[in-house]
């Protein structure tokens, strides 16, 4: 679930432009898509080469992908396309793939490489599998690197510890916490395992149990006051905080009011 979970906050924070919906129900059948991207071709490499509705299974190196998950993905879809009446011509079955094609799949289908690491699969539908140990990584996709192989995170994680990417190094640091610190003393950069895990906890558990367990102070300093009162809302932080901390928060929103 902590894969699944990562995965989707990575998708809503950096796929703009686009409105993405996790765990979308196919009730008919209750089932559910990982997720779905609706756009209007404004996603770039390796979403760029799909249709309007993009429906999304995530596989990690801990899940299972066969050929009965394949089918059963087929049929969300087909569902999907009945229930909202969106025409099955407008939409992209994808898998995002931690590892590579089951070759049951490839016996079955005829599969060919539409660019680097991005396979279509012939079928009526419209059908992509996303290699994330294969496909090319620049800034506008280095987040997907961190659910790869080794090498390629290794490259994923330096990178957003170079460029201060906080949401990714948090995601990572939650995910593999030991080799985050290693790549940081390996590339001679600064990192404080303390700060690391205030962020990670926040992106893993919540802001407001984060903020009982450390406290309003440090968790402001690490994340902002804007992002504590988006993710809860401020009435609901008020609500929620011990007295101390609520007594802090206010005087916190006093010198913000007074600097603006």
């Amino acid at each position: 679930m902590a894969w699944d979970s990562s995965f989707k906050n990575l998708l809503k924070r950096y796929l703009t432009g686009a409105t993405v919906i996790t765990e979308m129900e196919v009730p008919q059948a209750n089932l559910r898509l990982d997720f779905l991207v609706m756009h209007d071709n404004v996603l770039q490499y390796p979403f760029n080469n799909t249709k309007e509705h993009l429906a999304g299974e995530f596989k990690s190196v801990r899940d299972r992908f066969n050929v009965h998950e394949l089918h059963k993905s087929i049929a969300k879809a087909y569902l999907y396309s009945s229930n909202e009446k969106v025409d099955i011509e407008k939409i992209t079955l994808v898998f995002v793939l931690s590892k590579s094609i089951p070759k049951r799949i490839e016996e079955l289908y005829t599969i060919s490489e539409i660019q680097k690491g991005i396979y279509r699969v012939v079928h009526n539908l419209d059908i992509q599998l996303i290699l994330l140990n294969k496909i090319d990584y620049d800034e506008s996709n280095s987040y997907l690197g961190i659910f790869a192989r080794r090498a390629v995170r290794w490259r994923a994680i330096k990178r957003a510890l170079i460029e201060r990417e906080r949401f990714i190094i948090s995601v990572a640091y939650f995910l593999y916490k030991e080799e985050v610190i290693e790549v940081a003393h390996a590339e001679n950069i600064d990192v404080d395992p303390i700060s690391l895990s205030i962020r990670s906890a926040v992106e893993s558990i919540g802001i407001t149990r984060v903020v009982d367990e450390v406290g309003l102070d440090r968790v402001l300093e690490e994340v902002g006051l804007d992002r504590v009162i988006k993710e809860i809302g401020l009435e609901n932080l008020v609500d929620k905080l011990s007295e101390e901390n609520r007594e802090r928060l206010l005087k916190v929103l006093s010198e913000k009011m007074k600097r603006n």
